[in-house]
């Protein structure tokens, strides 16, 4: 009976991602309230410092390290651009890792707490385009799952891309060369 309700969820959950989103589940009507409700229109540099690929899922920018695990490539060339800036999104300042004989100076309590404000390594995973939710073909709107040091579960956060020069036809590659992002916003906890 476990293995047929197993197979059930996975195939529910392959054929909601296969055949679209659907915008009525409450899964949703978050992402929609944010856009609807929370948006304010800026724009954001992208990142100016060195950016090293490390591998196929860690990116280095400056001293901040985010490890992308996506399935889609495109995507992850958001983050290899410097479109997604890393410093406009968690702060300049990065959190330096704590050495041996820092850590022992610190109660248990204190050390929670200063691994729950780390960013200065990062993961990001299920990046999602939510393009039923793009107003037009010049702007593209996504969510994203931010894993932190010291926290057990992930935050979702939304972001923008907008180009000015896009087109109907432009590919996602043409859109992004001229792309800057717009918009981002710290959602919620995903339990």
């Amino acid at each position: 009976m476990k293995l047929i309700f197993s197979l059930w969820l996975v195939l529910f959950y392959t054929s909601t991602n296969i055949f679209g989103q659907n915008w009525d589940d409450p899964k949703y009507q978050f992402s929609k309230k944010v856009f609807e409700n929370d948006y304010k229109k800026a724009y954001y540099e992208r990142f100016n410092g060195n950016i090293e690929i490390v591998n196929e899922e860690t990116i280095k920018f400056g001293e901040k390290v985010l490890i992308i695990s996506t399935e889609n490539k495109l995507f992850r060339k958001i983050f290899e651009k410097g479109i997604f800036n890393p410093d406009s999104v968690f702060g300049e300042f990065t959190t330096k890792p704590l050495n041996i004989e820092q850590k022992d100076t610190l109660s248990t309590s204190q050390i929670v707490f200063y691994n729950m404000f780390r960013n200065d390594s990062l993961t990001i995973f299920n990046i999602e385009e939510l393009s039923d939710l793009n107003p037009d073909y010049k702007t593209k709107r996504f969510l994203l799952w931010l894993f932190t040091n010291g926290r057990m579960n992930p935050i979702e956060y939304y972001f923008e891309l907008y180009n000015d020069k896009a087109k109907r036809s432009t590919s996602f590659d043409e859109f992004l060369e001229n792309a800057i992002m717009t918009f981002y916003y710290k959602g919620t906890i995903i339990l």
